[in-house]
């Protein structure tokens, strides 16, 4: 897992896409495993982008085939916890063995907490779970933005939001 405890700059172009993929994906940057043929990608190759207390913004990327469940209790390819950001454009996010991408305010109903996830131009779709998830407690705040996006063909819903209610 690559996990962030600040900030994540995934700045790619439109000619140059910045790619989070396996070893085993031969689609982008070649055979870098060095074994012809004969290996092939799988979900879950990798484990995730995993953000405690920290803001992503990815632009021009194309992250598939991680989301491994051995991420723990937060699996996607891109997740975030306590007080998370999540911003994306003009990216794909595909082939997760769990969900795509997730945030939650907090863990249980600690108030204060903060949780958002920003899509504009993103393509989410063929992952083996729900699309985008965000979950966050009546005592914290939460945003989901999505713009001209496409979520589609993933595992369970596209887009799940949850809302709990803290029970003091």
């Amino acid at each position: 897992a690559l996990k962030i405890l600040g900030s994540l700059q995934v700045q790619g172009t439109v000619d140059s896409s910045v790619v989070f993929t396996s070893l085993n994906d031969d689609t982008y940057g070649g055979d870098t495993n060095g074994d012809g043929s004969a290996s092939a990608p799988a979900r879950g190759d990798w484990q995730r982008i995993y953000l405690y207390n920290g803001t992503a913004n990815i632009s021009h990327a194309i992250l598939r085939y991680g989301g491994s469940a051995s991420a723990g209790s937060d699996p996607a390819i891109v997740s975030g916890v306590q007080n998370s950001s999540i911003t994306m454009t003009d990216s794909i996010v595909e082939y997760s063995a769990t969900d795509g991408i997730q945030v939650q305010a907090g863990y249980g109903c600690v108030g204060g907490k903060t949780a958002s996830i920003s899509l504009t131009n993103v393509t989410v779709r063929n992952n083996s779970g729900t699309g985008v998830s965000e979950s966050g407690c009546n005592t914290s705040s939460h945003l989901l933005d999505i713009t001209n996006s496409t979520i589609s063909g993933n595992g369970n819903s596209g887009i799940v939001v949850i809302q709990l209610v803290n029970p003091s």
